[in-house]
C-alpha cells in the first residue's frame, strides 16, 4: 500500500503557534482536526475531536468541497478520534456523501467510535454509508 501524507491539519493554528491549547478555522477556536492524506489514489481525511454545529462541521464541508473540486473522488472519513457528533455532525456526513456521489465517486467511513456507529444504527444511517474496520479494506474497497 502506498500512502502519501499531505501534512495539512485543518485548522491550521496550533496551541504552540498561538500561545494557547485550542486551534482556530477562520479565526474561531474549533473542537476538531483533520488531516489528510492518500493511501493508493484514495483519499483518507481523518478527523479528530468533535463535530458539532458551528466551525467544527463548516470546516468539514469546507475540506470536503475542496477535496472534490480538486478531483478526489474516492474519499474514506476516519472517525476514530471523534468524540462527538450531533446532528448537525450528521447532516455534514451527508451532505459530503451526496456531494460525492454526484461528483461521480463516493465517501465511506472508517473506524466509528462505539457511540456514532449506534447512532447511525439508530438513524438507519448504516445502510446508507459503507462502513469498514480496517484501513486496507477500505482503500481495497474501491479498487473493486
Amino acid at each position: 500500500m502506498r500512502t502519501y501524507t499531505g501534512g495539512l491539519v485543518l485548522p491550521a493554528v496550533f496551541g504552540a503557534a498561538n500561545g494557547n491549547d485550542c486551534c482556530q478555522f477562520g479565526g474561531i477556536p474549533v473542537a476538531l482536526f483533520i488531516i489528510e492524506k492518500i493511501v493508493d489514489n484514495v483519499m483518507i481525511v481523518d478527523l479528530r475531536g468533535r463535530i458539532t454545529l458551528g466551525p467544527e462541521t463548516e470546516a468539514v464541508r469546507s475540506k470536503l468541497k475542496e477535496l472534490l473540486n480538486a478531483g478526489h473522488h474516492r474519499i474514506i472519513l476516519n472517525l476514530g478520534e471523534v468524540t462527538y457528533i450531533d446532528s448537525v455532525g450528521l447532516g455534514t456526513l451527508i451532505s459530503g456523501y451526496t456531494s460525492a456521489r454526484n461528483a461521480g465517486g463516493n465517501l465511506k467511513l472508517l473506524h466509528l467510535p462505539r457511540g456514532v456507529q449506534q447512532l447511525l444504527q439508530i438513524t438507519r444511517l448504516s445502510t446508507v454509508f459503507e462502513i469498514h474496520e480496517d484501513l486496507a479494506t477500505a482503500v481495497k474497497s474501491f479498487q473493486e
